[in-house]
């Protein structure tokens, strides 16, 4: 009896050690784990910040732009961006700027604002009004005097507003005007309700020429309204996911120029077209575009 007694102690000593053990060595493992998982963390972010000094060295700002897109906005994982990464993107936001502002703002598509620093967004900011003052003042008054030619050739595709785009149109049409030709369609991209500078001049020519304001916001209604409604043909645009052996297939087909680029854990391709049309693969599939 009294073995029995003694016995059922000893076991449960044993059980506990065991099982302290077995715990023991399962929050070591855990902890191994974490600490391995934070060590590739840092690995990849210092790629990563690596790569973009590189690429910033080389003045390839707009590289950076995309790869922080389809790295970090478009998946909407910033698991793996540190302040050094943030700080380098500012450092390529800073040269952008001041490299080329045509440059600069056709890369807008691309940029994560909420991580500009407050002062170079400001200047950004402050650049794109004083701009758009500067390119409707040179639109407006060689219109006033009849220099449309002149007019067309201030207007930018990148740093723009409403009254910009409706001067331009307003100028091309005027100047096709004044050669005999009438295109079909006038103004389908401005609104018949535009109030805009030059309002006046440009929504009673662009009544009289698609032969009253009726007509023309019937032509406006129509043409925006079916915008994704066109007859489907055999050939493709390009669409994300495609390969570029079915880009080249597809109705951009081949591109005027490639600018490559190669990081330490992708391989990224921006694909150059006419009339400021883009198309971006990683690793050889389409992932983003700009037309």
């Amino acid at each position: 009896m009294r073995e029995s007694i003694l016995f059922f102690p000893i076991l449960l000593i044993i059980l506990i050690v065991g099982c302290s053990k077995n715990n023991s060595e399962e929050l070591n493992k855990n902890d191994l784990d974490a600490v391995v998982k934070e060590e590739s963390k840092e690995e990849q972010q210092l790629k990563i910040v690596d790569d973009y000094k590189r690429i910033l060295e080389e003045g390839n700002e707009e590289s950076i732009f995309f790869d922080y897109y389809t790295t970090f906005t478009q998946t909407g994982d910033y698991t793996n961006r540190s302040d050094e990464i943030i700080e380098v993107y500012n450092l390529a936001v800073e040269s952008a700027f001041q490299k080329s502002k045509d440059d600069f703002y056709k890369n807008e598509y691309w940029f994560d604002y909420s991580i500009i620093e407050d002062s170079l967004n400001e200047k950004i900011i402050n650049f794109r009004k004083q701009e758009i003052e500067n390119i409707t003042n040179s639109m407006k008054y060689p219109i006033m005097n009849g220099e449309y030619t002149k007019a067309k050739e201030a207007y930018s595709r990148f740093i723009k507003n409403e009254s910009t785009d409706a001067m331009y149109e307003y100028a091309k049409s005027k100047e096709l005007d004044e050669t005999g030709y009438v295109p079909s369609n006038p103004f389908v991209n401005i609104s018949p309700f535009y109030d805009g500078v030059l309002s006046d001049e440009i929504l009673d020519y662009a009544s009289a020429i698609n032969g009253s304001l009726g007509v023309w916001i019937e032509r406006y209604n129509s043409i925006n309204s079916r915008n994704l409604d066109i007859v489907k043909i055999e050939i493709k645009n390009p669409t994300l996911g495609m390969s570029k052996d079915e880009v080249l297939k597809s109705t951009w087909g081949e591109p005027d120029k490639v600018n490559r680029t190669v990081t330490s854990y992708s391989q990224r391709e921006q694909w150059v077209y006419p009339n400021y049309k883009y198309l971006y693969f990683t690793d050889e599939i389409l992932t983003a575009f700009q037309d």
